[in-house]
This record gives structure tokens, C-alpha cells and sequence, in this order.
């Protein structure tokens, strides 16, 4: 059996590009319409917003490194989820 749902924030903009964090146990995902944002999910679905992101992507996945990878079209940026390191939620590259 396959389940699937629709994750919203509280204004009903979905999220897309969404990835698990192993490091820190919280899921990561990236709202799809303005304000875009880099968002993460605690166990019981509450949601807080960690920063803006540039385009609506649509693929992600968090690498073992604690790095959200996300695509939109030719538009790729790794975002750094990785709490053991001082640059912690932030743009890796572009």
C-alpha cells in the first residue's frame, strides 16, 4: 500500500523539495509559492521558517553531510543543515 499526503504551512502554501536531515531528526522542505521559503518540520507537524529561498523547487534530498540539495529546472543550491558546523542554515552555493 502506498500513502501519500499534502504538506501545507498555515497559509496553505505547499511545501516541495523536501528532504530528511539524519543529523538533527527533522524534515526540510521548501515552500512553493511567495514568500518562498527553506522551512523544518518537527515530529508533531508544527513548522518553522529557517530563510528565504529564490526559486519554487521542486526536488530535494539532504545528503549524509547534513546538505539540502534542492533543483528547480537548470536552478540548483545546497543549503548547509548541518547543526555541527558554524555556517548552520545557510546558502552553500547557488
Amino acid at each position: 500500500m502506498t500513502t501519500a499526503a499534502t504538506i501545507n504551512t498555515d497559509n496553505n502554501n505547499p511545501v516541495n523539495a523536501i528532504g530528511y536531515n539524519t543529523l538533527d531528526n527533522f524534515l526540510y522542505g521548501t515552500t512553493t509559492n511567495p514568500p518562498r521559503n527553506l522551512i523544518r518540520f518537527n515530529p508533531s507537524g508544527q513548522f518553522q521558517i529557517f530563510a528565504n529561498v529564490s526559486q519554487p523547487y521542486n526536488v530535494g534530498e539532504v545528503d549524509n553531510n547534513g546538505q539540502l540539495w534542492v533543483r528547480w529546472n537548470q536552478y540548483w543550491a545546497q543549503y548547509n543543515l548541518n547543526p555541527n558546523q558554524p555556517n548552520y542554515v545557510s546558502l552553500s552555493s547557488a
